[in-house]
């Protein structure tokens, strides 16, 4: 067990007015709080004292959807994110660098093209990425709903003109029938079969690297959203608890399962929560509809741009089936939803289908757009919306593109839902987001700004301490951990999020550009910014 320690030399944000200097921390958990001299009696005379550097602690942050193995996974092929690359050349020669490197026979993989914001305004064909000696080569875009093979690994999948088109997904086609080399959304799983899968040994080298990202950005609660694909079924959920077992996580873990194995999960009596401190399972993901990018978020008008309106990926019948089941033996449903079509009729079969005895509500995984019925239900149901504020300040264009207006201004309405009686939790979908900076998020909710100064849907900005809510307490009860996270309080665990200065009396901008400089997780210093060196 590690030694009683005390935390000096910060301002702690607690309930109540009373000023906190000092916190106490044992087995943990926090035993003491008011200043030095107060907390020194609660805990054992020989406790390390540990100099915060004259910050402002506030409770350990929590992102609450990411894909946290996949954004490990990012680093370590070939990196095609917009920061990495700038063209289809780009791409192109980073796959032949990695061609004269890797050995024979293996696959090269890499992640995060964007092709938006591509020279050429589109992705790699199958023939650019095509390798004299055959080799197999998979890319999947920044958002995980494109994917792009080229010819070697398309013949591996079986996948040519006469493959049919899933039902939740597309394959490219040019002007002939033949697939061009882009998948999309459910059309991605064509290739898993073939795929070769990551080592126990590269996913957990994974994990380690986005915990290193995670608790550079201030956050010590995580939730690892099942993916829709390149992971095989309880993959990633195995590696977390492979490491969880060696006490080898420096970060708090829940990871969602992919609701295909909630047939397994009931016959096990396995239920959301289970596990220790830095790892415990979380809710069953399901896939309801696309992206707004590739314009398959099913909505209930039509795309500003294309005249679609997108589509469910799912039957209804299926997705009912699959929450009615989940929500039987006390599952909370993680329904991924993006368009307001998507979201009106999954926020109804949820509010229908309560989990049993549940310690934790259902979830709308992204919960872009919300109608006026979507809100009803998801107020009757105290169903949570997971929003990503940072995909409107990052991302405003692409969606202006999309939506319109009108539309971008009504995305993550956080003012209507917690007018509602809901409880938003913050979210980055890192790795979908290029920065999962949490203060810009927080900037994002208050002020309603993008990245160039636009503000979008003034009306739906929220007080800074509603914004600090969706990333301490409310996070604290989704997961179902009210009595022992969210708060600076006596009892609760000693995880911090240390910020230079107060941000509360920032303009936007500047709060946005706040970082944090210290992460701390059960009273250890997990992560210190080299600015207090």
């Amino acid at each position: 067990m590690a030694p009683d320690r005390i935390l000096t030399n910060a301002s702690f944000v607690a309930d109540g007015d009373r000023p906190i200097r000092a916190v106490a921390v044992s087995g943990q958990r926090i035993r003491g709080l008011g200043d030095l001299d107060e907390v020194k009696d609660t805990v054992a005379a020989t406790a390390e004292v540990v100099d915060l550097g004259g910050g402002v602690a506030f409770p350990g942050f929590a992102d609450s959807h990411v894909h946290a193995v996949n954004y490990g996974r990012s680093r370590m092929g070939v990196p095609c994110w917009p920061s990495d690359v700038s063209s289809v050349g780009d791409i192109t020669g980073r796959v032949a660098d990695a061609d004269r490197t890797l050995p024979a026979g293996r696959w090269i993989k890499g992640r995060g093209y964007d092709p938006a914001r591509l020279a050429e305004g589109r992705a790699p064909t199958a023939s650019e990425l095509d390798l004299p000696g055959g080799r197999c080569v998979v890319l999947d875009s920044f958002d995980f709903h494109r994917r792009v093979a080229n010819h070697a690994a398309l013949a591996a999948a079986g996948i040519g003109a006469g493959t049919p088109d899933p039902p939740d997904g597309e394959i490219v086609r040019d002007e002939h029938g033949d697939p061009t080399g882009e998948l999309l959304d459910g059309a991605r799983a064509l290739m898993d079969p073939v795929v070769p899968p990551w080592s126990e040994e590269e996913d957990e080298q994974a994990i380690e690297i986005a915990t290193d990202y995670f608790l550079s950005h201030g956050f010590a609660y995580v939730t690892n959203a099942a993916p829709l694909t390149m992971s095989h079924r309880g993959e990633e959920v195995a590696a977390f608890l492979r490491m969880s077992e060696r006490r080898a996580l420096r970060l708090r873990f829940t990871s969602m399962i992919r609701a295909e194995l909630l047939d397994a999960a009931g016959d096990l009596g396995l239920r959301p929560g289970v596990g220790g401190p830095n790892f415990r399972v979380g809710g069953a993901k399901v896939f309801s509809d696309g992206a707004f990018g590739p314009r398959t978020a099913a909505m209930l008008e039509p795309y500003s741009d294309s005249g679609t309106s997108g589509t469910m990926h799912i039957d209804l019948g299926e997705l009912e089936e699959t929450i009615r089941k989940g929500a039987r033996i006390g599952w909370q449903m993680s329904i991924h939803a993006i368009g307001d079509a998507a979201v009106e009729t999954v926020a109804g079969l949820l509010a229908a289908h309560p989990p049993a005895g549940g310690t934790r509500s259902h979830r709308i995984e992204h919960c872009c757009l919300t109608s006026a019925d979507a809100v009803r239900f998801m107020r009757q149901g105290g169903i949570i919306p997971v929003p990503q504020l940072s995909f409107m300040r990052f991302r405003a264009p692409a969606f202006l593109a999309a939506l319109g207006e009108e539309r971008l201004a009504a995305m993550y309405p956080l003012r209507t839902w917690i007018d509602a009686g809901l409880k938003p939790v913050h979210s980055s979908d890192t790795p979908v987001i290029p920065d999962a900076a949490p203060m810009a998020a927080m900037a994002t909710a208050t002020a309603r700004v993008d990245a160039s100064g636009r503000v979008w849907g003034a009306g739906e900005g929220v007080g800074f301490d509603e914004a600090l809510a969706t990333m301490t307490a409310w996070p604290a009860e989704a997961d179902g951990q009210s009595g022992d996270r969210g708060r600076i309080a006596t009892g609760y665990l000693a995880d911090f999020t240390v910020l230079p200065s107060d941000p509360r009396p920032l303009p936007p901008d500047e709060m946005a550009e706040t970082a944090p400089v210290m992460t701390i997780v059960g009273g250890d210093v997990a992560w210190r910014s080299e600015s207090l060196s």
